[in-house]
């Protein structure tokens, strides 16, 4: 593997995470360039980091926080016009170890022999993020903002009889996933010929899902390699976001804006995943009663009149930035 090309994003104040993770980057001998996808934050390489791999960062500048869906697409498009023949996501806190990428690409290696380049991904396990979240299948359609109504009676025999955590030792070496998010993702140039760009649209937040899920609906596979380790250096809100906490983390987590775009982009691919599905609308009428109900016990009315409607643009396909919610 000849040109391996880093593609990440930063905005604000986030240099400090920034320069622990290209430290790491410019140690990794199998990285030909590291694109920096600057949303509008005015980042410069060398001030405090090694100024002699300067050449090996190329700072691509939007002017603004446009957000991670565009930014990623601009890094993307960038490496691909570079040459790149493979790339590598990586959020601007995303710190990977240093055999990460040699797992990453041996496994590649192995699943390339009986596969097209372009119908297979691998990607690298973050350690905060549940197990249990990353590998399961999202495909059935009939979910509304991960909740399905069938699961009820699995819930509540849990309360009563508690399963051990689903440790990352007992999943073996590799595990099929349906989505992944951008940090660790891996993958042939030619896979963006197949399943296209990141949608812009989506501002932030699940758009790293819906692109990589792309792949899994067009027939193709990305396998989680769950010893290649990337440390995320600041901790995501919804990192692990449990089946069992989802009201309470919709109501009470993060911020408005958060909120908003993570729940609209949801919907959104949800809803155009069900395709009529009658399980879909069941889990949809219920979950919302739920979370109605939950928001007057919790007293979180402000939250709830965002949900909804980030509910409503999402099932309207009303994508782009909201007004209400700028960056």
């Amino acid at each position: 593997m000849k040109t391996i090309d880093v593609v990440t994003v930063t905005y604000g104040e986030r240099s400090a995470l920034l320069n622990r993770v290209l430290g790491s980057l410019m140690r990794l001998p199998d990285v030909r360039k590291v694109h920096v996808v600057d949303n509008g934050s005015g980042y410069t390489y060398g001030k405090s980091t090694d100024a002699d791999n300067v050449d090996k960062v190329d700072i691509i500048r939007l002017g603004s926080n446009t957000g991670s869906a565009n930014g990623f697409k601009a890094g993307i498009e960038k490496a691909i016009a570079k040459g790149a023949e493979y790339i590598w996501l990586l959020d601007d806190d995303n710190c990977p170890r240093s055999d990460a990428l040699p797992l990453l690409i041996k496994q590649f290696k192995r699943l390339s022999a009986s596969n097209a380049c372009y119908d297979i991904a691998v990607t690298s396990m973050r350690p905060n993020h549940s197990i249990d979240r990353v590998s399961q299948q999202r495909g059935s359609g009939s979910s509304f903002l991960g909740f399905c109504y069938a699961d009820i009676p699995a819930k509540i025999l849990n309360r009563f009889i508690k399963k051990p955590a689903v440790k990352v030792a007992d999943c073996g070496q590799t595990v099929a996933v349906f989505s992944c998010p951008y940090g660790g993702f891996f993958f042939h140039a030619s896979l963006i010929e197949k399943i296209g760009l990141p949608n812009a649209d989506f501002i932030l937040y699940a758009d790293d899902i819906e692109f990589s899920s792309r792949l899994s609906i067009s027939g193709g596979k990305i396998v989680l390699i769950t010893d290649s380790i990337v440390d995320d250096l600041e901790f995501s809100w919804n990192a692990n976001m449990s089946n069992e906490s989802y009201l309470r983390t919709w109501l009470t987590g993060g911020s408005d804006l958060r909120a908003f775009y993570s729940a609209r982009n949801q919907v959104y691919t949800e809803h155009l995943r069900a395709k009529g599905n009658w399980t879909y609308w069941v889990n949809r009428c219920i979950y919302t009663v739920l979370l109605t109900t939950y928001a007057l016990a919790l007293r979180r009315l402000g939250r709830l009149r965002v949900l909804l409607s980030a509910i409503r643009d999402g099932s309207n396909a009303t994508l782009g930035e909201n007004k209400k919610f700028p960056l």
